[in-house]
Protein backbone atom coordinates (compact mmCIF):
# COMPACT_ATOMS: atom_id res chain seq x y z
CA UNK A 1 0.00 0.00 0.00
CA UNK A 2 1.85 2.79 -1.10
CA UNK A 3 -1.10 5.59 0.48
CA UNK A 4 -4.28 6.59 0.68
CA UNK A 5 -6.13 9.75 -0.74
CA UNK A 6 -9.65 10.89 -0.35
CA UNK A 7 -11.25 13.45 -2.25
CA UNK A 8 -14.24 15.41 -2.23
CA UNK A 9 -15.84 16.48 -5.46
CA UNK A 10 -19.10 16.98 -6.72
CA UNK A 11 -22.43 14.99 -8.05
CA UNK A 12 -25.16 17.28 -9.48
CA UNK A 13 -28.28 15.99 -7.80
CA UNK A 14 -31.49 17.79 -6.74
CA UNK A 15 -30.28 20.49 -9.08
CA UNK A 16 -32.49 21.91 -11.76
CA UNK A 17 -30.82 19.65 -14.36
CA UNK A 18 -31.41 16.39 -12.30
CA UNK A 19 -34.12 15.25 -14.83
CA UNK A 20 -31.63 15.11 -18.20
CA UNK A 21 -28.87 13.05 -15.82
CA UNK A 22 -26.94 13.27 -12.48
CA UNK A 23 -23.89 14.46 -13.32
CA UNK A 24 -20.81 13.41 -11.84
CA UNK A 25 -17.82 16.24 -12.05
CA UNK A 26 -14.48 15.10 -10.67
CA UNK A 27 -11.25 17.50 -9.83
CA UNK A 28 -13.30 20.29 -10.09
CA UNK A 29 -11.51 23.76 -8.37
CA UNK A 30 -14.34 25.20 -7.69
CA UNK A 31 -18.51 24.43 -6.93
CA UNK A 32 -19.93 27.42 -7.12
CA UNK A 33 -21.59 27.92 -10.61
CA UNK A 34 -20.74 31.03 -11.83
CA UNK A 35 -24.00 33.65 -11.22
CA UNK A 36 -25.83 31.22 -9.04
CA UNK A 37 -26.27 32.10 -5.30
CA UNK A 38 -28.85 29.32 -4.93
CA UNK A 39 -29.53 25.50 -5.98
CA UNK A 40 -32.64 26.45 -7.73
CA UNK A 41 -30.54 29.39 -10.04
CA UNK A 42 -28.22 26.16 -11.96
CA UNK A 43 -29.04 25.61 -15.29
CA UNK A 44 -31.81 23.31 -16.22
CA UNK A 45 -29.94 21.40 -18.65
CA UNK A 46 -26.39 19.48 -17.85
CA UNK A 47 -24.50 20.64 -20.76
CA UNK A 48 -23.89 24.30 -19.41
CA UNK A 49 -22.61 22.72 -16.28
CA UNK A 50 -20.32 19.61 -18.04
CA UNK A 51 -18.92 23.14 -20.47
CA UNK A 52 -17.71 24.44 -16.52
CA UNK A 53 -16.27 21.97 -15.34
CA UNK A 54 -14.50 21.26 -18.48
CA UNK A 55 -13.11 24.77 -17.99
CA UNK A 56 -11.63 23.10 -14.82
CA UNK A 57 -10.15 20.22 -16.46
CA UNK A 58 -12.93 18.24 -14.57
CA UNK A 59 -13.39 14.75 -15.41
CA UNK A 60 -16.88 14.20 -16.39
CA UNK A 61 -19.29 11.96 -16.55
CA UNK A 62 -23.06 10.85 -15.80
CA UNK A 63 -24.30 8.57 -12.43
CA UNK A 64 -26.38 6.08 -11.85
CA UNK A 65 -26.51 5.33 -15.79
CA UNK A 66 -28.94 2.62 -15.68
CA UNK A 67 -31.68 4.51 -13.76
CA UNK A 68 -34.70 4.87 -16.47
CA UNK A 69 -32.45 3.44 -19.28
CA UNK A 70 -34.14 -0.30 -19.20
CA UNK A 71 -35.09 -1.19 -22.85
CA UNK A 72 -37.42 -4.18 -21.87
CA UNK A 73 -34.85 -6.53 -22.89
CA UNK A 74 -32.02 -8.46 -21.35
CA UNK A 75 -30.42 -8.89 -24.59
CA UNK A 76 -27.00 -6.69 -26.16
CA UNK A 77 -26.28 -5.22 -27.92
CA UNK A 78 -29.69 -4.30 -29.38
CA UNK A 79 -31.46 -1.89 -30.95
CA UNK A 80 -34.08 -1.25 -28.59
CA UNK A 81 -35.39 2.22 -27.73
CA UNK A 82 -34.40 2.93 -23.90
CA UNK A 83 -36.98 4.83 -22.02
CA UNK A 84 -35.33 8.01 -20.56
CA UNK A 85 -38.06 8.49 -18.45
CA UNK A 86 -35.63 8.46 -14.88
CA UNK A 87 -32.40 9.95 -13.47
CA UNK A 88 -29.94 8.11 -15.51
CA UNK A 89 -27.57 9.11 -18.00
CA UNK A 90 -30.65 10.63 -20.60
CA UNK A 91 -28.35 13.94 -21.92
CA UNK A 92 -25.08 12.14 -22.04
CA UNK A 93 -26.71 11.06 -25.59
CA UNK A 94 -26.60 14.53 -26.62
CA UNK A 95 -23.11 15.89 -24.69
CA UNK A 96 -21.12 13.20 -25.83
CA UNK A 97 -21.21 14.63 -29.25
CA UNK A 98 -20.02 17.74 -27.80
CA UNK A 99 -16.60 15.86 -26.41
CA UNK A 100 -18.06 16.72 -23.02
CA UNK A 101 -18.74 13.23 -21.78
CA UNK A 102 -15.59 10.85 -20.14
CA UNK A 103 -17.66 8.38 -18.03
CA UNK A 104 -20.56 6.78 -17.19
CA UNK A 105 -21.25 5.25 -13.23
CA UNK A 106 -21.80 1.41 -12.98
CA UNK A 107 -22.01 -1.00 -10.43
CA UNK A 108 -25.19 0.45 -8.20
CA UNK A 109 -28.32 -0.67 -10.51
CA UNK A 110 -29.35 -3.43 -12.73
CA UNK A 111 -26.02 -4.36 -15.17
CA UNK A 112 -28.29 -4.78 -18.49
CA UNK A 113 -29.68 -1.72 -17.93
CA UNK A 114 -26.25 0.67 -16.70
CA UNK A 115 -24.26 -1.57 -20.35
CA UNK A 116 -27.55 -0.65 -22.55
CA UNK A 117 -26.35 2.98 -23.03
CA UNK A 118 -22.55 2.32 -23.27
CA UNK A 119 -22.71 -0.03 -25.81
CA UNK A 120 -25.42 2.11 -27.80
CA UNK A 121 -22.96 4.70 -27.89
CA UNK A 122 -19.87 2.57 -28.29
CA UNK A 123 -22.04 1.23 -31.42
CA UNK A 124 -22.31 4.69 -32.36
CA UNK A 125 -18.68 5.62 -32.55
CA UNK A 126 -18.29 7.36 -29.76
CA UNK A 127 -15.51 6.73 -27.03
CA UNK A 128 -16.20 6.63 -23.19
CA UNK A 129 -15.43 4.71 -20.24
CA UNK A 130 -16.95 3.04 -17.19
CA UNK A 131 -16.53 3.98 -13.46
CA UNK A 132 -17.74 1.95 -10.77
CA UNK A 133 -20.04 3.64 -8.35
CA UNK A 134 -21.67 2.97 -4.95
CA UNK A 135 -23.92 5.72 -4.52
CA UNK A 136 -23.49 4.78 -0.22
CA UNK A 137 -25.80 5.02 1.22
CA UNK A 138 -28.95 6.58 -1.15
CA UNK A 139 -28.70 3.05 -3.55
CA UNK A 140 -27.20 0.85 -0.98
CA UNK A 141 -26.44 1.24 3.00
CA UNK A 142 -24.25 -1.88 3.04
CA UNK A 143 -20.69 -0.35 2.40
CA UNK A 144 -18.76 1.63 -0.09
CA UNK A 145 -17.00 -0.61 -2.61
CA UNK A 146 -19.81 -2.61 -4.60
CA UNK A 147 -18.44 -1.47 -7.83
CA UNK A 148 -15.06 0.31 -8.47
CA UNK A 149 -12.62 1.80 -10.73
CA UNK A 150 -9.49 0.53 -10.51
CA UNK A 151 -7.25 2.57 -11.96
CA UNK A 152 -3.24 2.01 -13.58
CA UNK A 153 -0.93 4.64 -12.55
CA UNK A 154 3.00 4.51 -13.98
CA UNK A 155 4.01 7.18 -11.23
CA UNK A 156 3.19 7.80 -7.85
CA UNK A 157 -0.26 8.03 -6.34
CA UNK A 158 -2.20 11.18 -6.89
CA UNK A 159 -5.53 12.69 -7.60
CA UNK A 160 -4.57 14.26 -11.29
CA UNK A 161 -2.74 10.96 -11.90
CA UNK A 162 -6.24 8.44 -11.24
CA UNK A 163 -8.33 10.82 -12.91
CA UNK A 164 -5.98 10.85 -15.84
CA UNK A 165 -5.90 7.39 -16.19
CA UNK A 166 -10.24 6.85 -16.21
CA UNK A 167 -10.45 9.40 -18.58
CA UNK A 168 -8.53 7.57 -21.15
CA UNK A 169 -9.59 4.15 -19.98
CA UNK A 170 -6.02 3.31 -17.95
CA UNK A 171 -8.47 1.07 -15.75
CA UNK A 172 -11.52 -1.88 -14.86
CA UNK A 173 -14.45 -1.56 -12.81
CA UNK A 174 -14.72 -4.69 -10.55
CA UNK A 175 -16.64 -5.65 -7.69
CA UNK A 176 -13.13 -6.17 -5.12
CA UNK A 177 -13.29 -9.59 -5.81
CA UNK A 178 -11.81 -9.60 -9.57
CA UNK A 179 -8.95 -8.11 -11.13
CA UNK A 180 -7.72 -7.73 -14.37
CA UNK A 181 -3.70 -8.10 -13.77
CA UNK A 182 -2.39 -7.82 -16.85
CA UNK A 183 -3.85 -7.45 -20.03
CA UNK A 184 -2.14 -6.81 -23.85
CA UNK A 185 -3.15 -6.10 -27.62
CA UNK A 186 -1.03 -6.47 -30.29
CA UNK A 187 -1.13 -7.07 -34.39
CA UNK A 188 -0.32 -10.83 -35.48
CA UNK A 189 1.20 -9.17 -38.45
CA UNK A 190 4.76 -7.33 -37.44
CA UNK A 191 4.61 -4.02 -38.29
CA UNK A 192 1.08 -3.83 -38.55
CA UNK A 193 -0.35 -1.50 -35.73
CA UNK A 194 1.11 1.49 -34.20
CA UNK A 195 0.34 3.00 -30.76
CA UNK A 196 -1.29 6.76 -31.04
CA UNK A 197 -0.16 9.35 -28.63
CA UNK A 198 -0.99 8.81 -25.01
CA UNK A 199 -4.13 7.04 -25.07
CA UNK A 200 -2.48 3.60 -25.62
CA UNK A 201 -5.21 3.17 -28.73
CA UNK A 202 -3.88 0.06 -31.39
CA UNK A 203 -4.27 1.16 -34.71
CA UNK A 204 -3.69 -1.11 -37.52
CA UNK A 205 -1.51 -0.11 -40.34
CA UNK A 206 -3.61 -2.58 -42.58
CA UNK A 207 -5.93 -5.18 -42.09
CA UNK A 208 -4.83 -7.95 -39.67
CA UNK A 209 -5.61 -9.91 -36.50
CA UNK A 210 -4.96 -8.52 -33.27
CA UNK A 211 -4.14 -10.49 -30.82
CA UNK A 212 -5.71 -9.95 -26.65
CA UNK A 213 -4.26 -11.38 -23.67
CA UNK A 214 -4.68 -11.00 -19.91
CA UNK A 215 -4.30 -12.35 -16.86
CA UNK A 216 -7.24 -12.50 -14.33
CA UNK A 217 -7.85 -13.14 -10.61
CA UNK A 218 -11.43 -13.82 -8.30
CA UNK A 219 -11.69 -14.63 -4.99
CA UNK A 220 -13.94 -17.53 -4.79
CA UNK A 221 -14.62 -19.73 -1.24
CA UNK A 222 -13.47 -23.21 -1.55
CA UNK A 223 -16.31 -24.84 -1.23
CA UNK A 224 -19.99 -23.25 -1.92
CA UNK A 225 -22.49 -22.57 0.77
CA UNK A 226 -25.80 -21.41 1.46
CA UNK A 227 -24.62 -18.11 1.39
CA UNK A 228 -22.51 -18.62 -2.20
CA UNK A 229 -25.93 -19.96 -3.65
CA UNK A 230 -28.43 -17.46 -2.43
CA UNK A 231 -26.15 -14.63 -3.97
CA UNK A 232 -26.00 -17.24 -7.17
CA UNK A 233 -30.08 -17.54 -7.59
CA UNK A 234 -30.84 -13.60 -6.90
CA UNK A 235 -32.19 -12.25 -9.23
CA UNK A 236 -30.43 -10.23 -11.64
CA UNK A 237 -32.82 -7.28 -10.51
CA UNK A 238 -32.03 -7.46 -7.03
CA UNK A 239 -29.27 -6.71 -5.24
CA UNK A 240 -25.70 -7.65 -4.93
CA UNK A 241 -26.14 -7.04 -8.77
CA UNK A 242 -21.96 -7.07 -9.90
CA UNK A 243 -20.70 -10.49 -7.93
CA UNK A 244 -18.37 -13.24 -8.85
CA UNK A 245 -20.20 -15.72 -7.74
CA UNK A 246 -23.32 -14.19 -10.21
CA UNK A 247 -20.54 -14.62 -13.19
Amino acid sequence: MRGILLRYDLEVSGFPSSHCGRLVLLRLWTMDYPGASLVEEWPSTTQPILQWAREQGAVLGYAHAGLSLWANTADMPNEMILLFDGIGANDCIVNVTAGLVDIIGIGDTIPFDELNIWYHLLSSGYRLRIGGETDWPCLTDRAVGGARSNVRIAGSLSYDAWCDALKIGYSYVSEGRTHLLDFAARAAISQAAVLVGDSGDLALTRPGRVIISGRFGGLLQDTADQATETIRSTRISEQRYWHIERA
